[in-house]
C-alpha cells in the first residue's frame, strides 16, 4: 500500500510541475483570428472570446493578422502562439487550449473543458472558459527576470531526476529496501519494435508497424510528459529517448520505448 501511494504520488508529481514558472518568461500571446474547426474568422466570438481570457490574466495579447511590437518583432520567442482544438464528440463539445513556443514546442496544454449546450455559439463559449480555468489555476505574472533563464536555456529537472528525488525522500524514514526503491527508478534499456505517434486533438494514439494500436498517450500539460489512458503509467523524454513508466499493483518498471512522434 506504502509503495502504490508513493508510486501514483510520483506520477502526479512529474505532470504536476512546470507550467507556472516556465509561462512567467513569456509576455505575449498570439491568438489566431480563426481556428482550424471553424469556417470563418472569429465565428461565434470565440477567437475574441479566446483574447480577453488572456488578456484578463495579464497577457499582452495580439492577433496574428496585426503588426508585432517591436520588442516582439526583435524576439519572437518571448511570445506564444495560441490555439483551441476540438475533440469529436456526438452529444458534448469539447475544447482544450494549447500553447506553443516559436520553435512550435508545447508549453502548455489546458485540461479539456466540455459543454453540452446544443447552440454553438453557448457551447462553445461555456467549453472555452472551463479549458481557461486551467491557465487561471497558474496564476500567470510575467516575470522579465525569467526570461534570460530561458534565453540560456536552463533547464529544470529531468522527469527521472524528479521521480528519484521524490523515492528518496518518501522512502528515507520507511522499511524499504535499497533494491526495492532501486526497482521503482531503474530505466531497463530495452529498445523494441519502433512505435509511432498519430497526432489526435489531445494527445497521441500510438501505432506499430501492424499497425495496432498499442497506447493512447495524453498531454499532460508538461513538455515531453504523457499520461496513457486507461493505465497507471506515463511515458516521457528522457537524455533524448522515450521511458515507458507503470505501476503494475506492486512495482514500477520503467524501459526504453522506440517511439517516434
Amino acid at each position: 500500500m506504502f509503495r502504490q501511494t508513493v508510486v501514483s504520488f510520483l506520477l502526479l508529481f512529474v505532470v504536476a510541475q512546470i507550467s507556472a514558472q516556465e509561462l512567467n518568461s513569456y509576455k505575449y500571446v498570439i491568438i489566431p483570428q480563426k481556428f482550424d474547426f471553424l469556417s470563418e474568422a472569429d465565428q461565434y466570438r470565440l477567437n475574441s472570446l479566446t483574447r480577453f481570457l488572456f488578456k484578463n490574466e495579464g497577457f499582452e495579447v495580439l492577433y496574428d493578422t496585426e503588426t508585432l511590437p517591436t520588442e516582439l518583432a526583435d524576439d519572437q520567442c518571448s511570445g506564444l502562439r495560441a490555439n483551441v482544438l476540438k475533440e469529436k464528440g456526438m452529444f458534448t463539445t469539447k475544447l482544450t487550449i494549447v500553447l506553443k513556443d516559436c520553435k512550435n514546442d508545447v508549453i502548455y496544454t489546458s485540461p479539456q473543458g466540455t459543454s453540452r449546450e446544443k447552440a454553438y455559439r453557448e457551447a462553445y463559449n461555456e467549453a472555452l472558459k472551463e479549458a481557461f480555468e486551467g491557465v487561471s489555476s497558474l496564476n500567470y505574472t510575467y516575470d522579465p527576470t525569467s526570461v534570460t533563464v530561458r534565453k540560456t536555456k536552463k533547464v529544470t529537472p529531468q522527469p527521472i531526476d524528479e521521480v528519484k528525488a521524490v523515492v528518496k525522500e518518501a522512502t528515507s524514514d520507511k522499511t524499504d529496501s535499497p533494491a526495492a526503491v532501486k526497482n521503482l527508478i531503474d530505466v531497463e534499456d530495452t529498445h523494441k519494435d519502433v512505435l509511432y505517434g498519430q497526432l489526435m486533438t489531445n494527445g497521441y494514439q500510438v501505432v506499430d508497424a501492424t499497425p495496432k494500436v498499442v497506447m493512447k498517450l495524453l498531454f499532460s500539460g508538461k513538455k515531453d510528459v504523457f499520461i496513457v489512458e486507461d493505465r497507471n503509467a506515463i511515458v516521457f523524454k528522457q537524455e533524448g529517448v522515450w521511458v515507458l513508466s507503470e505501476y503494475d499493483g506492486n512495482t514500477t518498471s520503467n524501459k526504453v520505448i522506440n517511439l517516434k512522434l
